[in-house]
């Protein structure tokens, strides 16, 4: 038998390198849809706390300078000192939609809390009306993924009439 030196690969060396590329594409593309994943949960996260930070925000500044009328841990009612009119900020508990005069200032809401103090240092917890100096706010957005929700909580105080 003659000793011939072909060029090329055999057909054993061609599976191998195959079966071995294989194998390489697919841990790159797990670690690229973990990465996917990832920035998605991020931007969803973002998108619920940009909703909240505005909702919070714009509560703020319609309790700042405004004469409250009534409150419940749910909603208040309160009158505008710029215009004199009369508006309503309120929660229903099974929504999840937070209005102000029926139009929607967020979604998702989880719960929201008032709750009316006067400016004592001790924080006395007072009866909703003229003698309300603070409004504290607490907002509780979902943010729901895929396979879970989260919760995010926001905080603040709106000090009435501008003080």
């Amino acid at each position: 038998m003659a000793n011939r030196k072909e060029k090329g690969f055999t057909l054993i060396e061609i599976i191998i390198s195959l079966v071995l590329m294989a194998i390489i594409a697919a841990v790159v593309s797990m670690g690229f849809l973990e990465i996917v994943k990832g920035y998605v949960f991020a931007r969803t996260n973002a998108d619920a706390v940009e909703k909240g930070q505005m909702a919070i925000t714009r509560m703020i500044k319609e309790l700042s300078n405004c004469t409250i009328t009534a409150g419940t841990a749910t909603s208040v009612t309160f009158t505008r000192r710029s215009d004199g009119t009369s508006h309503t900020l309120s929660w229903t508990n099974g929504t999840t939609v937070l209005s102000l005069d029926g139009i929607t200032l967020t979604d998702q809401v989880n719960s929201l809390a008032l709750a009316s103090y006067d400016n004592a240092p001790a924080d006395n917890v007072v009866p909703w009306g003229s003698a309300t100096k603070q409004v504290k706010i607490t907002l509780q957005l979902t943010i729901t993924q895929v396979n879970s929700s989260t919760i995010e909580t926001f905080t603040n105080r709106a000090y009435v009439g501008g003080l």
